[in-house]
């Protein structure tokens, strides 16, 4: 998996954001899904041996939120932004 570190200081905290690649990219075939899984996990692995992560992020366009996630994300008490929309 491929990353861009951002460092960033917001409100007198310093902060590193991590843009990753999206395991949706039309692009990606089998072998390139597999490698951005595991590479995502590498990541989260080493964030969390150096301190632990505090927010993880993920974003995706509204028409790619499937029922199934909808319903994860209200019973985790999550907010979905886009829940209005079709």
């Amino acid at each position: 998996m491929h990353w861009k570190e951002y460092p960033i200081a917001f409100d007198g905290h310093n902060y590193k954001v991590f843009d990753t690649v999206g395991l949706k990219e039309p692009r990606l075939g089998i072998q390139e899904y597999l490698e951005a899984v595991l590479g995502a996990r590498d990541l989260i692995t080493r964030l969390d041996d150096e301190g632990g992560i505090d927010l993880l992020l993920f974003c995706m366009r509204a028409e790619q939120l499937s029922a199934l996630l909808r319903m994860a994300l209200r019973e985790e008490g999550s907010h979905c932004p886009c829940s209005h929309r079709p």
